[in-house]
């Protein structure tokens, strides 16, 4: 608890977790290709840590279920703040913020439940739902992404081929579309304004 763990490998990532049943409290992930790997692991969390300064994504998941983040920080990557593939991930009370690319995108048949969490000022999208995907959202603010003008996703929400749910949220001041959707959505008492090309698509 409250240590640094910093990876100097620009190949590897700092921490890669090929177990089940692990869990990752009070830490600072930095450097490495990604913060945090899990690939076939189950029964993850990661509570009360900061990953930064990676040199891909921040946190990566592949065919990984029941993969939890609290009270989390995801931060300055120079990729996608959390990617997950063939996963299953929950988020809550937590920040995924400035990162290169996105900020939370899922895709190939994950799911992702969040509450009450920031996605923010990322340079891409904040949350992408790909190709046969499931999101579920509560009291979570959208806000701000799409900083860069380079990126060919700039909405705040993209959704591709998957379902997802939104309630009690925020989607606004997006650089493009608050929300694209290319598959199906239910949104429910959510406010989406200010964003750069419209509300909804």
């Amino acid at each position: 608890t409250g240590a640094t763990v910093n990876g100097r490998s620009a190949t590897n990532p700092t921490i890669d977790i090929a177990a089940s049943r692990i869990s990752i409290d009070g830490l600072t992930v930095t450097g490495g290709q990604n913060g945090i790997n899990r690939y076939g692991a189950s029964n993850v969390r990661i509570a009360n840590s900061i990953v930064r300064n990676t040199g891909l994504d921040g946190i990566s998941i592949v065919e990984s279920q029941a993969i939890s983040l609290t009270n989390a920080k995801v931060q300055h990557t120079a990729g996608m703040g959390i990617v997950a593939h063939r996963g299953g991930v929950s988020i809550s009370n937590s920040e995924v913020s400035f990162n290169k690319v996105a900020g939370v995108h899922i895709g190939a048949g994950s799911s992702l439940t969040v509450d009450g969490s920031t996605f923010s000022s990322n340079g891409a999208h904040g949350l992408g739902v790909f190709n046969a995907s499931v999101a579920m959202l509560w009291d979570t603010k959208i806000t701000n992404n799409g900083t860069d003008p380079a990126a060919f996703f700039r909405q705040g929400v993209y959704i591709y081929f998957s379902h997802a749910e939104f309630r009690d949220g925020t989607i606004v001041d997006n650089a493009g579309v608050g929300m694209v959707v290319s598959g199906s959505a239910h949104v429910f008492n959510t406010i989406i304004t200010g964003n750069g090309d419209g509300g909804i698509s």
